[in-house]
């Protein structure tokens, strides 16, 4: 497919190319007598591979560009040593790098070209380049980006810029004047009245990360948050990625499903089409990650639930795979607080309708589990059971047809939920909703530090499987 993204492939081009330059360059260097300068634009990777530091980064996140470092000058030198080539680590945390400079398609041959041709140089050049372009479009935008914490077991991916609710300096969030400076930008550039006992700084579009490994021997989770997608800038994308059988499956799709989507809606003549846009791009990268499942050999899976805002239609559509859920928390009319309304249903093997299609597919549910072993019905990955060559992918045991809703934004719409089973294990829809509330309502917390106590709640009163939580608050509407 001409936009499919082989991330897995891209990393192996990255590593095998750093690999070779150091052979490349010790060959010109013996072509021109010894001179060890390299051709113009070019660049020693023994000056430019990362950091040593860099092994205490988390290689699930795709640092910001500004992370790379800058080349120092290269200048001719007597020949060296050969250094040996680029551990697997080492240059899967390289290509991650990368990857945050890069969209699906044709940039990614660009950039191999460039480490090939110019090396890390012209790579340099092309990071700060992007980097001078977005800082300049946050600060048209009003957008202050908040620094992330990189601590726990916590799983993410595809970082993005957040607006902090928070109304006082914290270390990870900035300060109250950026959190107004966006305030003012979201609703129209009058500050919002106080509704609903939330303060006018927890009305605006802003989300916070929870995560924690639990009792759990690794972490599977993973997620994609974005304040606005670069095809489509009126809307937001929030989802989160309940990996099985490793995490293969979840960071795969928590690294292409957003830009997958983020095409197709750019493709839609309008929201009336979204629908059949979210459930298209859902099967494009089920697909792609067959291909990279069977190269691979990944026997994982991963659920999915994912939320698109768009700022003007005011309009939320989620989608869903499998047993994570995304909540909504709206204000109750007739009592003080707020009542939960799921967005999401779960997909279960003995759920009326999921039941009659695995049996279709040939299989059967035994003890809740399809063939006595998956327990949702719904996922991206899982390929082994989605083998029956005389069957569509949705129409296989475990399907990869996403279940859809939209719901409109006003007033009474204040904020929403996304998180895996693992809250949800231990906590109904509507006790997640009061505990998110009387935080926002009470406390000066933001989002990152309420959605990560919520997930350590969810361990400490018995949740024994990974524990991810996205909190999105949704804008005031005037």
């Amino acid at each position: 497919m001409a936009n499919k993204f082989n991330y897995k492939g891209f990393v192996k081009q990255t590593n095998t190319l750093h690999a070779n330059l150091t052979d490349s360059q010790e060959k010109k260097r013996k072509e021109n007598g010894g001179d060890d300068s390299p051709a113009s634009g070019g660049s020693s990777p023994a000056s430019h591979s990362p950091s040593t530091s860099s092994s205490t980064v988390d290689t699930r996140h795709t640092p910001a560009p500004s992370q790379i470092k800058a080349a120092a000058p290269h200048t001719s030198r007597p020949a060296v040593k050969k250094p040996p080539p680029l551990g697997n680590a080492a240059a899967k945390d390289m290509s991650k790098r990368l990857v945050g400079t890069v969209k699906a398609g044709g940039r990614v041959g660009k950039m191999l070209e460039m480490l090939e041709n110019g090396g890390w140089d012209e790579v340099e050049r092309e990071i700060k380049e992007r980097e001078e372009r977005e800082e300049k479009r946050r600060e048209d935008l009003g957008i202050v980006a908040s620094p992330r914490a990189n601590g726990g077991a916590s799983s993410t991916a595809a970082p993005a810029k957040q607006t902090s609710p928070s109304p006082s300096p914290s270390p990870r969030g900035p300060a109250a004047t950026g959190a107004k400076k966006n305030e003012a930008k979201a609703n129209g550039g009058a500050q919002a009245p106080k509704s609903h006992g939330l303060k006018p700084e927890r009305r605006i579009l802003a989300y916070g990360l929870g995560a924690v490994q639990g009792k759990r021997p690794t972490m599977e989770d993973a997620h994609a948050a974005y304040l606005e997608l670069p095809q489509n800038p009126h809307v937001a994308f929030f989802g989160v990625y309940d990996g099985h059988a490793g995490d293969e499956s979840s960071t795969y799709v928590a690294e292409c499903l957003h830009d997958e989507i983020d095409r197709a809606l750019a493709r839609a003549q309008s929201t009336a089409d979204w629908a059949a846009a979210v459930t298209s791009a859902f099967s494009t990268v089920d697909e792609n990650l067959m291909d990279e499942s069977e190269s691979m050999m990944w026997t994982s899976g991963t659920t999915v639930v994912c939320a698109a805002f768009h700022k003007e239609e005011r309009e939320l559509w989620v989608a869903n795979l499998g047993d994570s859920r995304c909540v909504l928390a709206r204000h109750d009319q007739g009592g003080p607080k707020v009542v939960a309304e799921p967005l999401s249903s779960d997909h279960k093997p003995w759920v009326e309708g999921e039941i009659q299609r695995i049996e279709r597919a040939g299989c059967r549910v035994t003890e809740g589990r399809i063939n006595g072993t998956h327990a949702m019905s719904r996922a991206m990955g899982d390929f082994e059971l989605k083998n029956n060559i005389n069957l569509d992918m949705r129409d296989q045991a475990i399907s990869n047809e996403p279940e859809i809703r939209k719901v409109g934004v006003a007033t009474d719409e204040l904020f929403v939920v996304l998180a895996c089973d693992g809250l949800f294990d231990v906590m109904t829809d509507q006790e997640v909703v009061e505990w998110v509330y009387d935080r926002l309502a009470s406390t000066n917390d933001d989002l990152d530090t309420i959605a990560e106590r919520l997930a350590h709640h969810a361990v400490d009163i018995g949740s024994t499987d990974n524990v991810s939580v996205l909190i999105v608050t949704l804008p005031h509407h005037n």
